[in-house]
């Protein structure tokens, strides 16, 4: 799991990984996770918002509807009011992403010494004299 992913962990991953860090099985750490989400789920069909300090703050939030034309037919559509899901990030989480990169790590040095460049000038001077 230390290889850089494109989307990050999965769900059963991030159990695994809980599992093996506090030393339960498998099966434990599967059911603590799924019972962690299902009270953020459950908080947001009940409440509307679940706070999760240190991460962040998912809130549901009316999107209204509105009246588009359909990009084929070209024929005018509705599309309903309907609840999405917004997340703000805890501000520990935006300074950690806003982090600049740490540097690369410097070559290694190669072995030998290292010649003195010789400006053209002395090159010129060594043709003509020849």
């Amino acid at each position: 799991m230390g290889e850089k992913r494109k989307n990050g962990r999965t769900e059963k991953e991030l159990a695994d990984f809980i599992s093996k860090r506090l030393n339960l099985t498998v099966r434990t750490g599967r059911k603590f996770l799924e019972m962690l989400l299902g009270l953020i789920r459950e908080d947001l069909q009940k409440v509307g918002r679940s706070e999760l300090r240190g991460l962040g703050t998912f809130a549901v939030h009316d999107r209204p509807g509105r009246d588009t034309i359909h990009p084929v037919t070209k024929l005018p559509v509705h599309i309903p009011d309907r609840k999405a899901i917004r997340y703000r990030a805890a501000k520990a989480v935006k300074e950690l992403i806003n982090q600049p990169p740490p540097p690369p790590p410097a070559s290694p040095k190669a072995k030998g010494r290292r010649r003195k460049a010789v400006p053209e000038s002395a090159v010129d001077n060594v043709a003509s004299e020849a």
